[in-house]
């Protein structure tokens, strides 16, 4: 899957923050360490992209480093968003947070700032830069995302691959086409930047008129390895990198509610490659994942239920979508 850098890019920014309580203490880096050695175990919220393999590497790095034996339980960001707007409901209530230490970004440390939710550290008295500190003492910036469009260059031709923002407003982009992830902070970045608030507002009511097809990142990103939306709108790095690195097969996976009530069964499909941009083989990938979909259904049809309309509305859409799909399977490319 490539990329195109447009003209405009978002930056993101990586950031910890700590539980509830506003304070800021002076400690050296031995009572730090001291401190995590009683605590034993961290719950750890970060980006899925991490991956468990990149959690616990770096618990094994930061427990080599200090002589430590932290048992560090990562949890994976499905919703950031959502996860960090569960955070300030539970607030009020006195409901302690899901997790010891979260890594989000920016954008979401600016909702928990307003609503002083940080636990305030004084990082420089343990030999932190004071350019990455941020929010008054809640957080420390150590990575920074570029977030653009992206397409999956198996699918999409060189001659349709969008040149500028202003590109993703094309015609030939609507009904579905393009996807665009419930991050909407993304689009923020353009009208605290070079856009201004009012061509920034803009732009998103034009792009909503594109009736784009809406998902969390990851929804997002599978669709597009699947062909299921052209153009992702937004995009970050990680995911691209991700695409690149590991070819990215897809893997359905179910889990489900055993009859007798008490346990969940896991189940999960094959491997599904894409091996081309070929219409054909398109339909075929395609045609793998929904089989998935229909055998986990099958199994326990009452413990599903389906969110967005996935039928024809009429019976000339009906043989519409039975032409496409027999153009792509004859396809020859």
């Amino acid at each position: 899957m490539k990329t195109r850098r447009f003209f405009l890019i978002g930056v993101l920014f990586l950031s910890i923050v700590l539980g509830w309580a506003t304070w800021l203490k002076a400690v050296t880096l031995n009572e730090v360490v001291a401190a995590a050695r009683k605590e034993g175990t961290i719950e750890f919220y970060g980006p899925s992209t991490l991956t468990p393999q990149g959690a616990q590497a770096l618990a094994e790095a930061f427990n080599r480093k200090y002589g430590l034996n932290i048992k560090l339980n990562y949890s994976p960001a499905g919703d950031m968003p959502g996860d960090v707007a569960k955070i300030v409901v539970r607030a009020p209530t006195g409901v302690a947070p899901e997790w010891d230490l979260m890594v989000v970004t920016d954008a979401h440390h600016a909702t928990l700032w307003v609503r002083k939710l940080h636990q305030t550290f004084d990082y420089r008295a343990v030999g932190v830069d004071p350019r990455v500190i941020q929010y008054d003492n809640g957080t420390v910036s150590f990575a920074h995302q570029i977030v653009l469009p992206a397409y999956n260059n198996k699918i999409l031709p060189a001659k349709d691959v969008p040149k500028s923002w202003e590109d993703l407003l094309d015609p030939k982009w609507k009904g579905g086409k393009l996807g665009i992830t419930n991050a909407a902070h993304h689009f923020s970045r353009l009208a605290a930047g070079p856009w201004g608030e009012k061509k920034a507002t803009e732009y998103v009511r034009a792009l909503v008129k594109q009736e784009p097809n809406l998902g969390l990142l990851g929804q997002i990103y599978t669709r597009l390895q699947v062909g299921e939306i052209l153009v992702a709108a937004t995009l970050t790095d990680s995911f691209i990198h991700r695409a690149k690195a590991t070819g990215a097969p897809i893997v359905h996976v179910a889990v489900r509610r055993s009859d007798d009530g008490y346990r969940f069964l896991v189940s999960h499909s094959d491997p599904i490659e894409v091996h081309s941009s070929d219409p054909a083989e398109i339909a075929r990938a395609t045609q793998a994942v929904a089989d998935a979909l229909e055998a986990t259904i099958a199994a326990a049809p009452d413990q599903w239920y389906s969110f967005k309309p996935m039928w024809p509305h009429s019976e000339d859409e009906k043989a519409e979508l039975a032409q496409r799909a027999a153009a792509m399977a004859t396809s020859a490319g």
